[in-house]
């Protein structure tokens, strides 16, 4: 029986795939594995994913892992993001993941992390 690890690592491959319908099948099943381990790998391709419904679908990833250290580069996230669809899904897993509600709003997001303690 292989690990999440193993069965992991080809998964997070499949997100550098051309084919967006396999990009995007790739990051949900990272999600839905809670794949902590490819956390990084979803961030960093929040900025540089072209498809939106992707985007969206690697915000929600994020969630159904449920890492806490993920809110500061969402809320970072929001500050470039120009499609309100992702906008929003971004807001409503912060307000999900934090109990906060402050919209689509960058800089409320980003006042309400710089006044937490370190």
């Amino acid at each position: 029986e292989l690990g999440q690890r193993e069965a992991s690592q080809p998964l997070v491959e499949m997100t550098n795939n051309t084919i967006p319908a396999v990009r995007h099948a790739a990051i949900i099943a990272l999600g839905k594995l809670k794949a902590t381990e490819a956390l990084d790998r979803l961030l960093s391709l929040l900025s540089t994913e072209k498809e939106k419904e992707i985007r969206c679908g690697i915000v929600e990833a994020v969630k159904e892992m449920g890492d806490q250290t993920s809110v500061p580069r969402l809320i970072t996230a929001m500050k470039t993001e120009k499609e309100d669809l992702v906008l929003f899904t971004i807001q409503r897993v912060l307000r999900q993941m934090t109990g906060q509600n402050y919209g689509p709003k960058y800089e409320e997001w980003k006042a309400w992390l710089d006044s937490r303690p370190k």
